[in-house]
Parts: structure tokens; C-alpha cells; sequence
């Protein structure tokens, strides 16, 4: 909740965009003395720290040293040395001590160690909530404990209503009292508050300066210039994970090993060797195809079972991608964005379904203003610029409440397990039965399907933590009803969070496209469109790896891009007993455009001092555009090491640096800049962050699972750094 990322380099380096954005402007660690930017105001972030880790809203977080000096702090530092003023504490408690009374987090740590003069402000009304942790009696009493730790102002509450008093009293010390108050009027006259009178001139002016200017575009809020803004935003925020039934989740069935084990049939490894026919079993049951095909391990060996699986096979034979096999039904569609004319030549009808194709609530999400004009998918659909004039659309299902009620359970004898109800069929809400069969008629009718689903306001927010990340309320009924309709289908998420798609995510299977918008905003609709018909080129990429199951989360399998003290090749052939792999569905990284991408260095040997702030690397790079009437877009180089011998257990790849660049025809060279502090982290025994000297490898690669595949290639994609 409220975070920018799961990487901690990448959230650090978001943050200095925050703090340089917000602000109108570079900043410093001296910035808080200084007058904030013409037109920009006081940046102060949230939440430190450790939010989340707990795995619920504000529950507590258990972590080592190591772990809230490489994962939880490090991108606030940056945050503070790039100028961000201040900073609102978390709900949790930290290794037993509430944020909100925290000394060595924002005393030791933030205003010592690092020498940072910060303002820091409670979270609603945390300081009363001490006492709720059982440190106190009475809301005078966690004032004192917040205050005294370094608490600067509270957000509502009686915490800090009489620190007069309690001063007065020798029950709080006049020095922290005096503190506080110098940061908060710091920064009020950091914001020239008192510069201004307030005239109530009813032009809205400020003595001499205007706070609203208003525009022939009606208003400095939501201009022409906005609003372009936020379609670039949404447009190049969206993440596109799948295009094409073939693509790396076009389906879902049994892994393979040199020694032609099968662990993909729940049976574990190492204790037996299953025939290919029970892989083909398990294929056929989790594509729902009547046969599927196998892949031997051992080329040019053909098992007698899968000599009998390959005759009878009625699917498409699959592909082979790393160490997973991959099924799709009969008849594999060849279907893929963009939509060119030729393309939508073939359209006459399209069917738009989905409880978020209309939902111009969710695409703002929560703690949002309101009076903007929002535009959805289903509205931009009506405008001939994005569906072709001539084409008919057909709308069906798109009732928000379809996300927040719970799913019904419909007999299905002819599926692949059959399904069976107990106790009968549930009764079943009229609309949520109505919604899914007219749907269904819908998809039936058009020559491409668009699907729309993901998270709701109650779904989604502070508080709303859910304990599966299946597609809520009854979504993943209605998807998978969907596929009856055997149609080209184009699945867009609106979500503040990664979704899984039910057992080995076997829904994914009969979706062509798949593309996570995220809360997208007002021009959400547009975006989508745009991006479908290759006006604009997808360039996002995911800031966090996305888990095959709610299982994976805070498992040993979600550690910083590969568990610690396991061998690569353990890590990318364990599976649990269940089958799933431990691999994520979309790694970190992960995004598809419109054109291949090819990166490599141009020197493949590198060296870098530890008494240097910085070096680059030259990355060459072959990106070019999609075809003839796509836009270019952009490509995101991504930069990342692997450390030789360490002084402490460390990730098998970390993320180094990272950098965007324009689509063009020509190959282009790059020069990508490395911070050498960001190959440090913290030493257990010396309890200080430094960089060793040694040895790295780095990869440049398209995401983090490439990256992790390039470090024994040895190929143009790795380079040899030497840290001296």
C-alpha cells in the first residue's frame, strides 16, 4: 500500500523524481534551509518505515539489520540527499518500538547518522495510537514518548495538546519542545506562509500573489496540458505482460529436467520419474485441451507414451520456454496487438465486458479529487478515432458490483476436472448469473473480445488488504466463462495490485493479450486505446515481481530476485509440492513493446574505485520500432550485478542502474551512469554500509529473469566489473 516499487534502488531513485517534481526542482540535503522553489511546495514522503512488511496495513515489521538498511532505508536516504524536507512515519512497529516513538530510526539513524535536519509529522492520529501498543496510559503520555524520539507534529489527536504543559512540568524536555517547533516553523517559512496576507480580494489573490491563475482553458487544474499529461502518464505506465496465445504464459503444464523428470504433476521431484503421459495428463487438464503434446528433454528420444500423446493430440504443439512446457488449445490463435487497419479490416464487432470498462471510479482509486472528467475504456470506445467507424460494439457485464460479489459455484461436468458443486448449485444473485451469460452471449457474437476486470474501491486501499490474489469477487468466473467463446481476447487489469487467475493460473491460458494498467486516471480510456491500436508504443515495466499465488508472497522464493545460499540451477528447478514453480509469472523488469529489444555492452571489462562517486557503462543497444505506422515509444535499459565473494550472504542479481531511451531505426550507444555506493550494502559484523572490493558480474538485460539467465552465457550481455 502507498509504495512506488519492491526494488529498493529503483524506489530510490523514484523518490528523487518525487522530491525534484514536487519541489519544481533539484534539490540538496541542505534544501531544508532554504526557500522551497517558486511553484513548487514542501515534499515530504511516507511511510518510514518497514510499511508493509508485516503483509497487512500497519502491522508489524520483523526484520534484521540488514534487510532495514538494504531494503527499508536505503531509498529514503536518497530521498533525503536528492532534498525531500520531511517525512510521515508509519503505522507499525519496528523490531517491537512504534514508528510514531521510534528514536533510532528518527533521531539515530535520519538525523546522526546521516546528518539530515528533517520534519518529521505523524500518520492520523498515531501518536495517541502508542498507547495502543501498550507503551502508555493517556494521550499526554505518548506525546511525550513521540516527541522525545524526534516527533515533530501530529496529524490529529490529543498527543501533543499539552507539551506546554508537560514541559512546564519537567515531564517533557523543553529541548525536544523547541526542536519541533524550529522544524515546523522552518517550514512554514521555507513556503513563505507568512510572506502572504490574505487579502479575501475575490479573485482569490494573496496580497500580491495569485494563487489560482485562471486560464482561457477554464482553470490551472485539468488544462489541455494536464490532461495531455496524464494520457502520457497512463500510456506509458501501463505494462503490457502478454501478446500472443504463444507468449511465455500461453499456457500452463509440466516443467522438464535433463534427466526427464516431470514435476509439473504435483508428485514432487526426486523420488520418482513420471511418463510423459502423465505430463500430458496434466497439460490436458490445466489447458482444458481433450490431449496435449509432450516435450522430451532428451532431443531426438521419443518415449512410447509420448509417441501415443503426439497421435492423439488435438492441441497445438507447444513451445519450450526455459524449463516449462506450455499448452494452448486447439486451433492456437495467431492473434496480437497492435490493431493496424488491416487488422481491424477483419473486425465487424467487438464485445467490451467487464465490471472495470466502466468504472470511472476505480481509475482514480482512493484519496483522489474529484471533478475532473474521467474517460474509461467503454467511454473511449465510442469515438471513431480509437474503434473504426463501421465496427459495432456490444457492451455486457460491466456492473462494478460484479468485483465485490462473492463467486457462485456452477456444475460444469464437461470440464477438464469436471466441476462439482457440494451441496448442489448456490444460489446464485439474478444479476451476477444475468451479467455472465449475457457476457458470454456477447463474446459469442463478436470477432474480438475486450476484458476489463481488477480491483474496486473496497478492494484496493488503505485497509483493504485481501488474503488471495485471485481476481476478486466473482472475475474469475466470468473470465473463464469467457473462453467458451474461443475469440481473440484482450484482458485489461485496472489494479493497485498483482493478480493471479486461479489454480497454475490456468485462465490466463485462452487470453491472447494481457496488459496491467494500474489505476490509469482521467484518461485511462484513451491510453488503452491508444496503445490496442499502436498510437502509442507500450513501455512499461514491472517495479515488482509478479507471483504465481498468494503463497509466493513472503516466501523464500520472493527475496530480492533469487533466494540467498541457492544455487541458481536449485533455484530455478524447485517447485512446490503443489507444482507450482517458485519462479514468479512476470519477473521483475518484465513489460513487452512493440519491437525487439537487444542490449549489450560495449566493453565488456569495467573497473571502478570505492573512492568514486560514480562510473558508466556503455550499453549498445537495437531497439527498434514496431512496423510501419506504430510509434516508436521508448525501451528501458535495465543495469544489474551479481557480486563474486561477499562478506555476507547476498541475492543472486540486484538491480544496478537503469535507463530509458527513444525507439529509432539506428543502433545507438548509451551511456548509463553507476552510482559506486549502490553496489554497498550492510555489513552484520561491522555494522556499517560499504562497497567491497572483488570482482562483479553485470548483465544488461530486458528484466531481472533475463538478467539471471545471461550470468553463465558469458555473452555481449554480461560485462566483468573490478572494484578497487
Amino acid at each position: 500500500m502507498e509504495n512506488l516499487g519492491a526494488d529498493a534502488l529503483h524506489v530510490a531513485n523514484m523518490g528523487r523524481a518525487l522530491a525534484s517534481g514536487l519541489q519544481n526542482g533539484e534539490g540538496s540535503a541542505n534544501s531544508p534551509f532554504e526557500y522551497v522553489n517558486e511553484g513548487g511546495m514542501s515534499c515530504e514522503a511516507k511511510h518510514l518505515a518497514a510499511y508493509g512488511n508485516g503483509n497487512m496495513d500497519g502491522a508489524p515489521a520483523d526484520v534484521s539489520e540488514m534487510t532495514l538498511h538494504d531494503v527499508y532505508l536505503k531509498p529514503w536516504k536518497k530521498f533525503f540527499a536528492a532534498g525531500g524536507r520531511g517525512a510521515m512515519l508509519a503505522h507499525n512497529s519496528l523490531n517491537g518500538i512504534p514508528m510514531h516513538m521510534n528514536k533510532q530510526v528518527m533521531t539515530d539513524i535520519v538525523r546522526k547518522e546521516w546528518n539530515r535536519t528533517i520534519f518529521f509529522a505523524s500518520d492520523y492520529h498515531d501518536v495517541d495510537s502508542i498507547c495502543g501498543f501498550n507503551m502508555c496510559s493517556s494521550p499526554d503520555e505518548a506525546g511525550v514518548l513521540s516527541m522525545e524520539a524526534g516527533m515533530d507534529q501530529a496529524l490529529g489527536g490529543n498527543g501533543f495538546d499539552n507539551v506546554a504543559a508537560l514541559v512546564a512540568s519537567g515531564k517533557l524536555d523543553r529541548k525536544s519542545l523547541e526542536r519541533a517547533a524550529r522544524n515546523v516553523l522552518r517550514e512554514k517559512f521555507a513556503a513563505k506562509l507568512f510572506d502572504r496576507k490574505f487579502d479575501g480580494a475575490s479573485d482569490g489573490s494573496f496580497g500580491n500573489t495569485k494563487m489560482c491563475k485562471v486560464s482561457a482553458e477554464g482553470g490551472v487544474l485539468d488544462s489541455a496540458a494536464h490532461r495531455a499529461l496524464a494520457l502520457q502518464a497512463a500510456e506509458e505506465g501501463t505494462v503490457l505482460l502478454k501478446n500472443g496465445m504463444m507468449s511465455d504464459t500461453g499456457g500452463v503444464g509440466c516443467t522438464y529436467t535433463n534427466n526427464s523428470d516431470c514435476y509439473g504433476d504435483g508428485l514432487g521431484s526426486g523420488t520418482h520419474t513420471p511418463t510423459a503421459a502423465a505430463c500430458c495428463a496434466l497439460c490436458a487438464a490445466t489447458s482444458r485441451c481433450a490431449t496435449s503434446v509432450w516435450i522430451p528433454s532428451n532431443a531426438g528420444v521419443v518415449d512410447p507414451d509420448e509417441k501415443k500423446c503426439l497421435l492423439k493430440a488435438k492441441c497445438s504443439r507447444p513451445q519450450k520456454t526455459g524449463n516449462r512446457m506450455l499448452c494452448s488449445k486447439a486451433g492456437t490463435r495467431t492473434f496480437s496487438l497492435p490493431l493496424t487497419p488491416a487488422k481491424w479490416a477483419k473486425i465487424k464487432t467487438v464485445a467490451i465486458v467487464g465490471p472495470n470498462a466502466n468504472n470511472s471510479a476505480e481509475i482514480l482509486g482512493s484519496y483522489s479529487a474529484s471533478g475532473a472528467p474521467l474517460v474509461t475504456v467503454a467511454d473511449a470506445a465510442r469515438s471513431s478515432s480509437n474503434v473504426p467507424a463501421g465496427v459495432k460494439v456490444k457492451f455486457a457485464a460491466l456492473d462494478p458490483a460484479l468485483i465485490d460479489t462473492q463467486e457462485v459455484c456452477v456444475p460444469c461436468p464437461s470440464c477438464l476436472p469436471p466441476r462439482v458443486c457440494p451441496g448442489g448449485v448456490a444460489a446464485a444473485g439474478p444479476n451476477v448469473t444475468a451479467a455472465i451469460a449475457q457476457a458470454v452471449a456477447a463474446a459469442k457474437a463478436a470477432d474480438l473480445v475486450i476484458v476489463v476486470l481488477g480491483d474496486s474501491l473496497n478492494t484496493c486501499g488503505e485497509g483493504t488488504d485481501r488474503i488471495s490474489l485471485d481476481l476478486p469477487g466473482v472475475q474469475l468466473q466470468l473470465l473463464t466463462a469467457l473462453t467458451e467463446a474461443n475469440k481473440p481476447m484482450i484482458l485489461s487489469l485496472v489494479n493497485g495490485r498483482p493478480m493471479t487467475f486461479g489454480k497454475n493460473n490456468a485462465a490466463l491460458a485462452s487470453v491472447d493479450v494481457l496488459m496491467s494498467s494500474w489505476i490509469g486516471g482521467e484518461e485511462s480510456g484513451n491510453a488503452f486505446w491508444n496503445l490496442v491500436n499502436g498510437k502509442a508504443n507500450p513501455s512499461g515495466r514491472l517495479s515488482q515481481q509478479w507471483p504465481r499465488s498468494v503463497g509466493y508472497v513472503r516466501s523464500h522464493a520472493d527475496s530480492q530476485f533469487g533466494p540467498q545460499g541457492l544455487r541458481q540451477g536449485d533455484y530455478q528447478n524447485m517447485g512446490w509440492h503443489d507444482g507450482e514453480l517458485t519462479t514468479p509469472l512476470f519477473p521483475f523488469g518484465a513489460g513487452l513493446s512493440y519491437g525487439q529489444d537487444t542490449f549489450s555492452f560495449v566493453k565488456r571489462n569495467v573497473s571502478a574505485s570505492k573512492a568514486s562517486n560514480a562510473f558508466t557503462v556503455e550499453v549498445a543497444c537495437a531497439v527498434a520500432g514496431g512496423a510501419v505506422g506504430v510509434a516508436n515509444g521508448g525501451a528501458v535499459i535495465q543495469v544489474y550485478f551479481s557480486q563474486h565473494i561477499a562478506m555476507a550472504a547476498r541475492p543472486v542479481i540486484s538491480l544496478l542502474a537503469f535507463a530509458k531511451v527513444q525507439r529509432t531505426a539506428a543502433k545507438q550507444t548509451v551511456s548509463v551512469t553507476v552510482e559506486t555506493a549502490d553496489l554497498g550494502y550492510f555489513h552484520p559484523l561491522t555494522k556499517q554500509t560499504s562497497v567491497d572490493s572483488g570482482a562483479y558480474t553485470l548483465a544488461v538485460a530486458t528484466d531481472s529473469a533475463s538478467a539471471i539467465a545471461a550470468l553463465g552465457a558469458n555473452k555481449e550481455d554480461t560485462a566483468t566489473l573490478m572494484v578497487v
